[in-house]
Order: structure tokens, then C-alpha cells, then sequence
């Protein structure tokens, strides 16, 4: 399941609550939104918390958080992956199993293989580093419908090089939800560094890994966009 970002009508909507509220709350620090050119994105476990744990929501609207088809709902629900209450000849599904559903799909996607594997990364001219937009998608954790929409508005940043886009490695991790770990060899590809590099700045201190699962360290993407301030673009590691 593609991890996604929800408008701002369809979040309020699904919240119900004034989409004024919402923007109000991520002042407050409550929710993480994105915001570009006025317009605002949000997560959706987030958006779903506003409501009860046991307040119903229709197929339509779980399949819109979800980033499925109303079918793809039906068949988690035959298959015991979500739960789901039958009123009538229409069924149910509690804000609470969406919410774990989705933290789940989150959680499998930043842990599986694919979460470690290496991305294709270059710097650009201006020392900037860059993704591919595929390589970009799954290190936001977002689908590529999201991560389209996040560029045209404006709130990740790109660049062309030789006729072909890319995506500075930086607003990617800046959409990555803050709690997402990410591997040592994903971060030397994102700091252009090799990874003993990267093992190096972990023992001088300059980075501090986030998590350590079956004895590798996993770092945050907070952490990395630091380092991408503090990483010379020659692509050696920095002074300490």
C-alpha cells in the first residue's frame, strides 16, 4: 500500500473539522502538514486520530486514505486485515483499524529490504544533492502520485540535468515523516559519502543513530538533512 499525503478538503472532510482548524493545530505542533502555495497536505493516521477511535468510516472514505480502490478495501477486509462492521448491506470500518493499518504499512515500508536499498544520487552543479524522482518517492514514503503533486506545488524542490528530472535529496527527507529510520548505506548515497564515512561521523558525534535493530544502526531523516547542510560537495565527509 502506497503511503500518501491527503488534501486539504478530502482531510477535513475526513476529519470533519473546518480545514481552518487543521492548519491551526499544526501551529500548534499537534499535526504535521505540508504546506505549498497556500495549499495544504496532510497525513493521514494523523487526520483519522481527530476523530474517534470507533466512528465509522464508509469504504469510500477509507479507500481515499488509503490511496486504494473501494475493492482493494473490501478484499483487506475478507482477508481479516482490517477490521469491519456490518450495518445493514453496508459495511463499516472503525477510524482506529484504519489508523493501525496505515502506521503499519508506514512501519513495514521504512523496515523492508527495499527501504535499504541503495538510491541513485549525484550532485548537482550547484552543490545540491540529487534523486531520482523514483528513488525520491520511496525515500518520502509517498506514492508518485504524491510526490507529482508536492513538486508542481511547489514544496520539493528539483532540477533538470541532461534533459531528465531530479529531486533534491533534502524536500525528500523533509517529507519523510520524522520518525521513519533509514539505513547507513542510504545515507552515504544521500550524502555522497562512502558508508564508512558515515560510520566515522557516527563516532565523532556528529551523527547519533535514531535506531539500532538486529545491531545495525539506522539514523533519522532529521539528522541527514543537517548533514546535508554541513556536507562539502566534493563529496568527502566534512571536518570535524
Amino acid at each position: 500500500m502506497p503511503y500518501r499525503l491527503l488534501p486539504a478538503a478530502a482531510a477535513a472532510r475526513i476529519a470533519e473539522t473546518p480545514a481552518a482548524d487543521l492548519v491551526a493545530a499544526h501551529h500548534r505542533f499537534e499535526l504535521s502538514g505540508v504546506c505549498a502555495r497556500g495549499r495544504w497536505w496532510w497525513r493521514p493516521e494523523e487526520i483519522l486520530e481527530l476523530r474517534h477511535p470507533h466512528a465509522l468510516l464508509t469504504r469510500a472514505e477509507t479507500a481515499a486514505v488509503c490511496g486504494v480502490r473501494g475493492e482493494t478495501v473490501r478484499r483487506w477486509a475478507r482477508a481479516g486485515l482490517i477490521e469491519a462492521d456490518q450495518i445493514g448491506r453496508q459495511h463499516r470500518y472503525p477510524a482506529g483499524a484504519v489508523v493501525d493499518l496505515l502506521r503499519g504499512a508506514r512501519a513495514a515500508a521504512a523496515a523492508s529490504p527495499a527501504a535499504g536499498r541503495r538510491v541513485r544520487a549525484r550532485t548537482a552543479p550547484d552543490g545540491r544533492r540529487l534523486l531520482r524522482p523514483s528513488s525520491a518517492a520511496a525515500l518520502a514514503l509517498i506514492d508518485a502520485r504524491g510526490l507529482n503533486a508536492l513538486v508542481l506545488l511547489g514544496d520539493l524542490d528539483g532540477a533538470l540535468l541532461e534533459g531528465q528530472p531530479w529531486i533534491t535529496a533534502a524536500s525528500a527527507l523533509s517529507v519523510r515523516p520524522a520518525d521513519a529510520p533509514i539505513s547507513v548505506c542510504v545515507a552515504a548515497d544521500l550524502l555522497g559519502v562512502p558508508e564508512a564515512a558515515v560510520h566515522q561521523m557516527i563516532l565523532d558525534g556528529r551523527l547519533t543513530p535514531g535506531i539500532c535493530a538486529a545491531g545495525r544502526r539506522r539514523l533519522l531523516p532529521g539528522q541527514l538533512r543537517a548533514a546535508l547542510d554541513r556536507t562539502p560537495a566534493t563529496g568527502r565527509t566534512p571536518a570535524a
